[in-house]
């Protein structure tokens, strides 16, 4: 079976759960004699936008679109003429039997059409909320507060107050600024700047946000509910990997019953012969991407507030790159050079069994619903309990008390107590290691998409043949 995986960003560049996943999945696919096509966006700011890239990795063939995040309106974020022009190439050249969309953000809901109209079921894998949320489907607005739904007023509201930036080609930028320098004389450029700050098509000098009365999102943000509804009816089948998950999107609109609810699957060879290392202090780790929405600085805040002398009993280690956001980084460098956390910088995502050998308890700090983190179902895999906020997807895995420890959303002094507990109660964490229960593996997950897929495939042959 010929199968076109979808997805927005991809490894090595990107490692976050949704490529980490998709990658262990089309690996598996391929071993269980399946042809899998990966087609996803990468940023080349020094090329044209849309110019095509083909090639493979790890013997997985790809097609990379370049995709500089660069729109000239605001329905381009969510469908794209010329990507719709790749897509229908992608599907004429590879001829897929099957579509399995992961992510479509920088891509085009429009795809759904297209391959419903070309006779190509649709299954579709939920990671987040992009369907519902424009601003990068975290469902929370840039003052942190959580969205409970999606409507024009609000998301109208938080868009306007967090505008998407509509500038041309970064490398065509360079040469109209030169050429401007040279001609346009300094009090026009003056002028020009003025006009285009005002009507928020640039950000002032100071790199402060556009005035917020510059423009109404709300009938753009109707149209896009309108459109997004429509298209997700085309899709045959909805993955939700988390129960909380799969309530929001269907309270959303995507048809309840084309959304079942079932979580990822995990190379649960490599933590089979894991061996703790052990050590005087408890281990406490975050284990993903530093930047705000993670609530990295939530944990470290935490850490910071603990007893001196429960403090010089633990460590914290903070795994992840810190090149994704270089000005959250620095927040968390002078919160770390207070609290004593270790800012331990990028790891490779194959050592991700040696990290957790040295960790006695992991933190997921989140301050957005999440879906399923990966990091948690890896830290069971290696029988380290889980500290988590009490929210969304985590709440899902994490049962207080049982496999770990659930605290407040936010709440620094909250997730104290919970390290502390962790730190100074006798045999807390033999406990809660002990009530981890088994994780489904990857093997396991692709028979059951395998048989899915196959259904899709069988059930739109046979309304072919009606």
């Amino acid at each position: 079976m010929r199968v076109l995986q979808v997805i927005h960003d991809f490894l090595p560049r990107h490692a976050a759960g949704s490529e980490i996943y998709t990658f262990l999945l089309s690996q598996e696919l391929a071993r269980r004699g399946h042809e899998v096509h990966l087609l996803y966006t990468e940023v080349f700011v020094n090329e044209l936008q849309y110019t095509l890239h083909h090639g493979s990795y790890e013997g997985i063939p790809f097609t990379e679109v370049v995709h500089n995040h660069v729109f000239t309106a605001f329905d381009e974020t969510y469908r794209d003429p010329k990507m719709d022009a790749i897509f229908r190439a992608t599907l004429e050249s590879f001829r897929p039997d099957v579509v399995h969309v992961q992510q479509l953000q920088y891509h085009s809901i429009d795809y759904l059409e297209i391959a419903h109209a070309a006779g190509i079921p649709i299954l579709y894998t939920l990671h987040e909320y992009c369907l519902a949320c424009p601003r990068y489907g975290l469902m929370m607005r840039n003052d942190g507060r959580l969205c409970a739904a999606a409507d024009e007023v609000q998301c109208g509201d938080c868009l306007e107050h967090d505008p998407m930036h509509l500038p041309i080609q970064p490398h065509l930028r360079v040469k109209t600024d030169r050429v401007v320098k040279r001609w346009v004389p300094e009090r026009l450029r003056r002028m020009v700047r003025k006009r285009l700050v005002k009507y928020g098509f640039m950000r002032p000098a100071n790199g402060g946000p556009p005035p917020a009365s510059r423009r109404d999102f709300r009938g753009e943000i109707r149209e896009r509910l309108r459109v997004v509804r429509d298209r997700v009816r085309r899709v045959d089948l909805f993955v939700a990997p988390s129960p909380f998950l799969r309530t929001k999107l269907i309270e959303f609109g995507l048809p309840a019953d084309r959304v079942v609810f079932s979580d990822y699957g995990f190379r649960a060879e490599r933590f089979a012969n894991l061996r703790r290392k052990p050590a005087d202090r408890v281990r406490i780790a975050f284990i993903g991407t530093p930047v705000p929405y993670k609530g990295v600085h939530v944990l470290v805040e935490a850490f910071g507030l603990l007893p001196k002398a429960v403090r010089a009993k633990a460590e914290l280690h903070v795994f992840g790159s810190l090149d994704v956001d270089p000005k959250y980084a620095e927040r968390l460098r002078g919160l770390a050079a207070t609290s004593g956390a270790r800012l331990e910088g990028r790891f490779a995502n194959e050592a991700i069994g040696e990290i957790l050998s040295e960790v006695d308890v992991l933190v997921v700090p989140s301050l957005w619903y999440e879906n399923s983190p990966l990091t948690i179902h890896e830290a069971f895999l290696a029988d380290v309990p889980v500290v988590a906020t009490r929210l969304g997807g985590m709440a899902d895995l994490v049962k207080d008390g049982v496999n770990g420890l659930l605290f407040e959303r936010g709440s620094a002094a909250d997730l104290a107590r919970a390290l502390e507990r962790c730190v100074t109660e006798p045999g807390l964490r033999t406990r809660l290691a002990a009530g981890i229960g088994r994780v489904k593996t990857m093997e396991e997950d692709a028979a059951w998409t395998e048989e899915r897929y196959e259904a899709l495939v069988a059930s739109r042959r046979g309304a072919k043949r009606r």
